[in-house]
């Protein structure tokens, strides 16, 4: 009896003793297959509650394992706990929580860099676009640092200035406000 068909080096013999040789497929019974996986849980997912757990701020140089090995807990508990499914989404964050069921001591992590203060500050300049850390500083100082009434008057001022015709605080259409404060280099000419 001949070895096993392969296509590449095919047995010295008959071709009618080749064209014989057929190998019947396995036969496909229940007993082959594999059991069906677990049923989904229809549940929603639990909320986490921050009060059995510790704010840890995160600083540009953290990863998930330096904080992991900072609290002695594993890495995937920490993972778990704040649904980071990859350890890059930990880059889009400025704190996540330590369980107090794995770690009882204080937070091993500096103060929060930026205040409130500075946070709606940030917020106010991304939603209206203002690049200009003054008035955005006017319009939440008028407003009581209110993130809401800031952005409304921000609006209305906008609609106005483009009713009126006005020159608009932002750059419109590749043109700037006109402006005589440059560096000292470009008034004088210097660097022309």
């Amino acid at each position: 009896m001949p070895g096993p068909f392969c296509p590449i080096k095919r047995p010295k013999g008959n071709q009618e003793t080749d064209t014989e040789i057929k190998l019947e497929p396995p036969s496909y019974t229940l007993s082959n297959i594999p059991p069906s996986p677990p049923p989904y849980s229809t549940d929603p997912p639990e909320t986490i509650n921050s009060s059995n757990s510790l704010f840890h701020y995160l600083l540009p140089n953290d990863s998930l394992v330096s904080i992991s090995f900072q609290y002695s807990i594993p890495s995937q508990i920490i993972r778990s706990y704040n649904r980071l499914y990859s350890d890059s989404l930990l880059a889009g964050r400025n704190h996540i929580l330590i369980p107090r069921a794995y770690y009882s001591g204080p937070s091993l992590s500096p103060s929060p860099v930026q205040s409130e203060e500075g946070n709606v500050l940030k917020r106010f300049q991304i939603r209206t676009k203002c690049v200009e850390y003054d008035i955005a500083k006017v319009y939440l100082d008028e407003s009581a640092w209110d993130l809401e009434k800031a952005i409304e008057k921000w609006t209305a001022d906008e609609r106005w200035e483009s009713l009126n015709g006005g020159m608009s605080s932002r750059v419109r259409a590749g043109k700037a406000r006109p402006s005589n404060t440059g560096s000292l280099g470009l008034r004088k000419g210097f660097l022309r």
